[in-house]
């Protein structure tokens, strides 16, 4: 299979549901910014690994979760999240908050903003936070866009609590210490 299709070289592209779109419509804006924070938290997985090998699970359960608002946004699947979707998004969330509050528990408390810095870590974490948080702009004003509030609560919620844990994660690797059996 050919990955270049040259059906793209007008600035028009194909959505999953067949539909035909400019590439500057909103869908294929969030998208883009869907994917590069897909690709940011790859990169943050792939340095945690060696370091808190439980964040990289964490991870990958929340870059098929972005796939999967990619898809949805593309027209690959139902304009309705169904029951059991809400409940597994619901669950994941639940599951983020507590991560977010150990996490949150052992850090020292916040007297100001966080400057991003050292470690490198930390800086990468930051910076696909604000990756984030420009996707979740991006996703906020699409829903607005299309009337889709009820559709996409659950995503935006998902999107909205990822941000936060990135800033915590980002603290937790700025303070982060290895224990001598880590090295």
């Amino acid at each position: 299979m050919k990955v270049y299709t040259k059906t793209g070289d007008s600035g028009k592209t194909t959505l999953m549901s067949g539909e035909k779109v400019d590439k500057f419509s909103l869908s294929i804006e969030v998208n883009g910014e869907l994917d590069e924070l897909n690709a940011c938290l790859g990169i943050i997985k792939a340095q945690c690994q060696k370091i808190m090998p439980n964040i990289e699970k964490d991870l990958e359960l929340y870059q098929k979760r972005i796939m999967e608002i990619s898809a949805k946004i593309a027209g690959a699947s139902q304009k309705r999240e169904d029951n059991a979707s809400d409940l597994k998004v619901t669950k994941l969330i639940n599951e983020m908050e507590s991560a977010i509050d150990a996490m949150n528990g052992s850090l020292p408390k916040l007297q100001s903003f966080v400057i991003p810095g050292a470690p490198p870590l930390s800086a990468w974490i930051h910076w696909t936070r604000a990756v984030c948080r420009r996707a979740e702009r991006r996703l906020v004003r699409f829903v607005n866009e299309e009337g889709l509030k009820k559709e996409y609560q659950h995503s935006l919620m998902f999107v909205n609590r990822l941000s936060d844990y990135l800033f915590v994660l980002a603290r937790t690797f700025q303070y982060y210490k290895k224990t001598p059996k880590q090295k």
